[in-house]
């Protein structure tokens, strides 16, 4: 009788700490899958930020700041965005102006290439800084962090029939300066090409949203 309560209460002494044991080891577990999960920073971003639309008619690009002021985190992030659709217009542009006046034959001589390039930088120029003047906002969205901090995401758009309205213009400012070089049908062709940008020029689309900029 004695041996079968010992042996009783031996089996119960064994299963209290198995219990212990167990329920410990699952807190730990918890524990550290918590602070693991803790490191790692769940990105909310708008969809459109992640995967930029495109269109034939349009152009687009995003921009992504996170600063303490609201409204200084929407600027930064706009003209982020902005600075990308200038970079990929410029050089799309520069490179159509360089193929054309090649195809022309244009710049031999040391006087000719110097209008050369003073005429393609004057274009290019022209043509992004009105990009960043027609560039307008489409979509964004301002997340306030726990921090007290906000990050800004924004979509721009820009209209190609707008940019195609203001090739004409510049063009012929710098009409004067082209005929310098060799009047010949390749500144009209030129300016059709100019005019007819496509936003499903794989030459034209914008990188895809990130949030590491500072």
């Amino acid at each position: 009788m004695k041996l079968s309560k010992l042996v009783t209460k031996l089996f119960l002494a064994i299963f209290v700490i198995a219990l212990f044991i167990n329920c410990g080891g699952n807190g730990e577990t918890k524990e550290n899958e918590t602070k693991s999960s803790s490191k790692k920073k769940r990105v909310d971003a708008p969809s459109w930020f992640l995967a930029p639309p495109y269109a034939e008619d349009a152009l687009y690009a995003v921009g992504y700041a996170k600063k303490d002021n609201l409204q200084l985190a929407l600027n930064v992030a706009t003209n982020r965005a902005r600075d990308e659709l200038s970079r990929v217009i410029g050089v799309k542009v520069a490179n159509m102006i360089k193929d054309f006046i090649e195809e022309g034959s244009v710049g031999s001589g040391k006087d000719k290439m110097g209008q050369v390039t003073e005429f393609s930088q004057s274009v290019s120029k022209s043509i992004t800084e009105n990009t960043l003047n027609m560039t307008r906002i489409d979509q964004q969205e301002i997340y306030e962090l726990e921090d007290g901090s906000f990050e800004a995401f924004v979509l721009v758009k820009l209209s190609l029939a707008d940019l195609s309205s203001k090739v004409d213009e510049i063009m012929k400012n710098n009409a004067a300066a082209y005929a310098k070089l060799q009047a010949n049908k390749a500144f009209e062709d030129l300016n059709k090409e100019l005019k007819s940008l496509k936003g499903t020029d794989p030459d034209l689309r914008a990188k895809e949203g990130s949030t590491d900029n500072p």
